[in-house]
């Protein structure tokens, strides 16, 4: 939705006669409070055409999911008029309300993540990841299991990604996040987005052949191409946001620092 300054009054024809239509805050999907009993049809003055379905929904023809939802009052009398801005998925409003929550109240934005791996057979793994913590809260979730394993060149049966690999999905990941928030954010529309990532690792280090060899990536690259009708300059300027706030890119580069224990059991 527009944000309260931003919010504007729109007049348009329906049913042949001219009324008011003003900007009020609902929520995500508009209920009517009057039933119709045929489709009928609205266009705004910003020429976007509706269907109205006696089911209380309202879709946009256009299919556009940036569009001007409408509800009856409950009065009946006039139409009210709300605008989602929602920009590649992103709701913009709850986005910027996110910012200004963690602004105010920093404790809201300190996050603790949890992931339990166990070994299951050979070289293979498996971790789940069903919490987390958000100031001092635990929050259950969804189980999510991501299996691990090594390709059979390094003596694995290859029956999921080993761990250099999904470190890279989880930098394409997180990219993505930053990309389509950022995006949003800044107005700017998605059409297409997609990561190639690539590590190079020398297994020397690894196995413990040569101490000059390290044993993780030696380098990491990561091409991003995206298609939008932004221009250059915005395209740059999203590419440094995202890079400059993406928590993946900044552990990778910059080292997050790691406490190690071992329990016998």
């Amino acid at each position: 939705m527009l944000a309260r300054s931003e919010r504007r009054a729109e007049t348009t024809l329906v049913r042949g006669r001219t009324v008011l239509l003003q900007p009020v805050t609902v929520g995500h999907r508009l209920q009517w409070t009057h039933q119709l009993t045929e489709c009928h049809e609205l266009r705004t003055s910003s020429d976007l055409p509706y269907r109205f379905w006696r089911e209380g929904e309202l879709l946009p023809t256009t299919g556009d999911p940036e569009s001007t939802w409408t509800s009856f009052p409950e009065d009946g009398t006039s139409w009210v008029n709300t605008t989602m801005t929602v920009k590649n998925g992103v709701d913009v409003e709850q986005l910027g309300q996110a910012v200004e929550t963690i602004s105010q109240e920093p404790d809201a934005g300190r996050f603790r993540f949890h992931a339990k791996t166990e070994w299951t057979d050979a070289l293979k793994c498996a971790t789940t990841i069903d919490e987390f913590d958000q100031a001092g809260n635990r929050i259950r979730t969804e189980t999510f299991r991501i299996e691990g394993d090594e390709p059979e060149e390094i003596l694995g049966e290859r029956t999921g990604p080993n761990a250099v690999e999904l470190l890279l999905a989880a930098l394409g990941s997180c990219l993505s996040v930053g990309y389509a928030a950022n995006a949003a954010a800044m107005g700017i529309d998605l059409e297409e987005l997609r990561f190639e990532l690539d590590g190079d690792i020398d297994l020397r280090g690894f196995l413990g052949i040569s101490e000059e060899v390290r044993p993780g990536y030696s380098t990491m690259t990561c091409t991003t191409y995206i298609t939008t009708d932004a221009s250059d300059d915005e395209v740059i300027e999203l590419k440094e946001r995202v890079e400059k706030t993406s928590p993946l890119m900044d552990m990778i580069a910059n080292e997050a620092p790691l406490e190690t224990d071992v329990v016998v059991t």
